[in-house]
């Protein structure tokens, strides 16, 4: 087995997911916050 393929190819998965996460947590932070603004608003 050629371990630094696998090594390249879970480093690679990783970043990807980590930058996947960032993003999702953007995006609910951002809907959280909307959220609260409009509740906000409302009341």
């Amino acid at each position: 087995m050629c371990w630094n393929y696998i090594n390249g190819f879970y480093f690679k998965y990783l970043v990807i997911c980590r930058y996947i996460a960032a993003e999702v947590k953007v995006k609910t932070m951002d809907i959280f916050l909307t959220q609260r603004g409009m509740i906000s608003r409302n009341l």
